[in-house]
């Protein structure tokens, strides 16, 4: 199969580049943060397990390093840096300077945080390289050998902490030299020592680990950060066989990452992208108090634990293959509620938001949906209930003025996202009334899956009363602006954030698809200025910035459903090239490549759960009246010899596997495999690099009938239960 690679993430914003360390649903987090000229390394600590949960607080960095590289004692920098094969949280960085070529990999280890170095001397004469790990937080001294003039390998707290804690313990050098008393412990005197003492480098709190390579030589070394280790052990840990325990950290990585689901497609770029997404949203989960699981909603300023993305992460962990964590994860979103039944936990980071209680209640559907477990339905429903019930009580209260643009909306609320009241963060917001209604819908839902007679009627008359409202509402406050009529973020006030402004259509299911304001928000988007890579500018806080996630979550995702298959696909590597080589992003950015402007956390949740969330749609989306497969696959995945499929999907209709081949550009091979009899129609997307072509059926077997054969569509019912179907497509190229 021939390999394409689109992702080159040519659109990145400017360093330094983020990539947190951590082995999956770790406590320990090391965090790197990556430039041409050095890297800084933070950890604390403390974790989530002593902060309430679904509050908002932030948890200290206690230790900074900075690792700066040195050859022939003049400061050398990084020409690359990337993440390891197979989406593993590894930073590699390459560099070359003097005829030496050296890599710099990182990994969370057991016990502690491992950094390798590979240096090889390409050239004619000897060199020397040394990498300077600085402690810049402290006090007076971090290095041991400093005090005793022997352990120059070994940097220790001395201050902020039991003294003899171990930050760092160096191995395989040649030689760790300080220089003390105008001599030089732990070495020959080092090259260059002038310029790194005017560059400012703090000998006492420093590392200096050297290797001296002759013309041709390789020589590797590392440094072990313990998480937890003191001076004592010293000897203890000098004996690691540190090689060996990189590996075993590689191979974890890559063991936990291949037991879900497996996407086929032809873009090793995208492939490693989508395993980078799904390995940090274990990287950002963790265990929390209170014997609670969950998600951070990043690895710094949001290192906490809120119900908006970090439910959508459970819900991927579901759909992904990944069941008991996403079982454990449930408990503290669900969990969160106030006694009189509101879902937007007053006593958490979502307080006010009313927008979280969609994600809550799709989590809980989707898992129904994909278990069939009724009992589970059944007990979760208790809380959809009481919180349906609080949204219905709390805009009986607004339905008094119909002139009000808020007649029976939800109260004040936070808008997020780049979402203005004016000046006020405060107010009653569309999007969150919107995604509130949608979670009505899903009460319903599930009280009709149940067969609760009674409260089928209640909430049909809770979601029908708010529905009718709220479309009200929107059409008596849209906005007119060149020609284009849309729904605003809220009524009556100035704002600039596009967030949620397609969520009338979806997910709240208000408005169709070609209604007039729905039209007019895509319109709007498509029209609005665009990145050089292809992205909306101005979607939420940066009135000229760039929001990744909102372009596959909010955009893309919507588009789907309204079968606007290209427009949604357009989106997909746009997204992944506005990552950084790590493929990881930051909250909001400037719109420019190398932007230096940065909003929010370095390292956000929310794109990489819409990467995944995405690549999951378009290649398998359940939805009432179909099965869609590979729906917005890019063209290019199916040109002549190649193959895209499935492995080990859990579905609305157990696991599922499927694959479809182009046999040069005259045949399609199509096979489908359920765990449990398919019910619905099955629509299979052939989306091949044509601008015209036609299919045609050559053979079909598995119990079925086809019921359309149109444009890149081939659509099957089952009959008498299906399990499994073959299908043989003939191409008609320019028919």
């Amino acid at each position: 199969m021939n390999k394409i690679n689109k992702v080159n993430f040519d659109y990145a914003f400017g360093a330094p580049h983020r990539i947190t360390l951590s082995r999956p649903s770790a406590s320990e987090k090391t965090i790197f943060d990556v430039s041409d000229d050095i890297v800084r390394i933070r950890w604390g600590w403390g974790n989530l397990k002593d902060k309430f949960p679904l509050s908002w607080q932030i948890v200290p960095m206690d230790i900074t390093l900075d690792l700066k590289i040195l050859v022939d004692g003049k400061p050398a920098v990084y020409n690359k840096w990337e993440r390891a094969n197979g989406g593993a949280p590894m930073p590699v960085m390459y560099g070359t300077a003097c005829g030496l070529k050296y890599t710099v990999t990182a990994v969370a280890a057991n016990g502690g945080c491992l950094i390798k170095f590979s240096i090889n001397n390409t050239g004619d004469t000897p060199h020397e390289f040394c990498a300077v790990l600085t402690h810049t937080n402290g006090w007076v001294v971090s290095n041991q050998g400093w005090v005793d003039g022997e352990n120059t390998d070994i940097l220790l707290t001395m201050n902020y902490e039991r003294a003899d804690r171990i930050i760092a313990v160096g191995s395989g050098a040649d030689s760790y030299p300080l220089p003390i008393g105008g001599s030089v412990a732990g070495g020959a005197p080092m090259g260059g020592a002038e310029y790194i003492n005017s560059a400012g480098t703090n000998y006492p709190k420093s590392m200096l680990s050297r290797f001296d390579l002759e013309s041709g030589q390789s020589k590797h070394g590392f440094i072990f950060l313990p998480y937890r280790d003191y001076f004592e052990n010293a000897g203890k840990i000098r004996a690691y066989d540190f090689e060996n325990l990189m590996n075993e950290s590689k191979n974890e990585w890559d063991e936990y990452l291949s037991k879900g689901t497996e996407f086929i497609i032809p873009d090793d770029g995208a492939a490693h992208c989508y395993k980078s997404c799904l390995a940090d949203l274990f990287v950002m989960r963790e265990e929390l108090a209170d014997g609670y699981t969950g998600v951070s909603n990043g690895t710094e300023a949001y290192r906490s634990v809120a119900s908006g993305e970090p439910a959508l992460a459970a819900m991927i962990f579901d759909k992904m293959g990944y069941s008991e964590e996403s079982l454990s994860d449930m408990r503290v979103y669900f969990d969160g509620q106030n006694d009189d039944g509101c879902w937007a936990y007053s006593k958490g980071w979502e307080h006010d938001m009313w927008g979280v209680v969609y994600n809550k209640a799709l989590l809980a559907m989707e898992h129904y949906k994909l278990t069939r477990d009724t009992e589970f339905l059944r007990e979760i429903y208790k809380r959809m209930k009481r919180s349906s019930l609080w949204n219905h009580s709390v805009r009986q209260k607004s339905r008094t003025d119909e002139k009000s643009p808020f007649y029976g909306l939800l109260p004040r609320g936070m808008g997020d996202c780049g979402l203005m009241n004016g000046s006020d963060y405060y107010g009653v917001f569309y999007p969150g009334n919107f995604m509130a209604v949608a979670a009505d819908r899903l009460t319903l839902e599930a009280a009709m899956i149940l067969g609760e007679e009674n409260d089928i009627k209640l909430f049909e008359e809770v979601y029908q009363t708010a529905k009718s409202d709220l479309i009200k509402s929107v059409k008596n406050n849209s906005i007119k602006e060149d020609g284009i009529e849309y729904v605003p973020g809220i009524a009556g006030a100035d704002n600039s954030s596009l967030f949620g402004c397609l969520f009338a259509y979806y997910p709240a299911e208000l408005l169709d698809k070609d209604d007039p304001l729905i039209q007019g928000a895509a319109q709007l988007l498509e029209t609005r200025k665009k990145s050089e890579g292809g992205l909306p500018i101005g979607t939420g806080w940066m009135k000229n910035g760039l929001w990744a996630a909102m372009a596959l979550d909010n955009i893309a995702s919507a588009y789907l459903r309204m079968g606007e298959y290209d427009k949604a696909c357009a989106y997909f590597y746009p997204v992944l090239n506005h990552a950084s080589p790590f493929a990881t992003w930051c909250e909001e950015r400037g719109a420019e490549k190398n932007a230096t402007e940065k909003g929010g956390d370095m390292q956000h949740l929310w794109t990489p759960v819409a990467v995944c969330q995405f690549m999951r749609d378009m290649m398998i989306m359940e939805r009432k009246e179909c099965l869609r497969i590979a729906c917005a696959a890019p063209r290019e995945w199916l040109a002549a010899g190649q193959k895209i499929g499935v492995k080990n999907a859990r579905t609305h209709y157990g696991k599922l596997d499927f694959a479809i081949e182009n046999k040069n550009d005259e045949t399609v091979f199509i096979k489908l495999s359920a765990e449990r009899t398919l019910d619905a129609p099955v629509e299979f997307h052939v989306r091949l690099p044509f601008e015209k072509y036609s299919l045609e059926i050559s053979s079909i077997s598995g119990g079925c009938e086809i019921l359309c054969v149109a444009d890149e569509r081939v659509t099957v019912s089952p009959k008498d239960g299906l399990r499994e179907l073959s299908l043989i497509l003939k191409i008609n190229n320019g028919d």
